[in-house]
């Protein structure tokens, strides 16, 4: 009887466990859609950028408007270089994938590695100003 309690105790634990982990890989989840959609977000702004502003090389990122109910992301940076627009950020578990579904799978959005950055219709030359293993948006 003693044997029967003690085995069943551990299998509660172990059931706890497991919900708890569950829990954690859906709260890598929703942070990895919010950062995506943020990302996004800061693209959009970038585009409006684009359209109202003489291309110009250097970093803008502190000159795009960003909207107000947007959170303020300083990892997130914007560079115009070579009539190119870059808008990149450490990428995270999850995070491409919520970008790419948002963006339909975009040919413009891609992950940085030491030489390229790879989108879905293959390998773009990559900057020396983006670190490698970013999420990268080009325009």
């Amino acid at each position: 009887m003693k044997t029967t309690y003690i085995i069943l105790f551990f299998l509660m634990v172990i059931v706890s466990l497991t919900g708890m982990l569950s829990s954690k890989n859906s709260l890598d989840i929703t942070q990895a859609d919010i950062s995506a959609k943020n990302f996004v977000n800061y693209v959009l702004a970038f585009d409006e950028y684009l359209l109202s502003h003489d291309v110009i090389n250097g970093d803008v990122t502190n000159d795009v408007v960003i909207p107000t109910w947007l959170p303020v992301n300083s990892e997130i940076k914007m560079i115009i270089s070579a009539g190119y627009g870059y808008i990149f950020m450490p990428s995270s578990p999850g995070m491409l994938a919520n970008v790419q579904q948002i963006t339909g799978n975009s040919a413009m959005v891609g992950v940085s590695d030491s030489a390229s950055i790879s989108t879905p219709l293959g390998a773009i030359a990559k900057p020396a100003f983006i670190p490698s293993g970013y999420i990268v948006y080009v325009r």
